[in-house]
């Protein structure tokens, strides 16, 4: 798994409010987490609350050090 990939997972998991169902229906819909981060907010959407794609959109505050000490554990 590359770099960009586990963080787009991670994001995926700690985006505020969007649980397991919601996540899956995105998933769906737009294939792996990277495409999910470039969809516009009309398109997140379509998939899922207001709310849940404002949340998408910003990077979560606990991403970079989770990122980093995750990427770290793997290698």
């Amino acid at each position: 798994m590359e770099r960009d990939e586990l963080a787009a997972w991670l994001r995926l998991t700690l985006s505020s409010g969007v649980g397991n169902e919601a996540a899956r229906q995105l998933l769906v819909a737009f294939g792996l987490p990277a495409k999910v981060f470039e969809q516009s907010s009309s398109t997140l959407q379509q998939v899922v609350s207001a709310r849940q794609a404002t949340a998408l959109r910003a990077e979560p505050p606990e991403l970079a050090p989770l990122l980093e000490r995750t990427w770290a554990w793997l290698q």
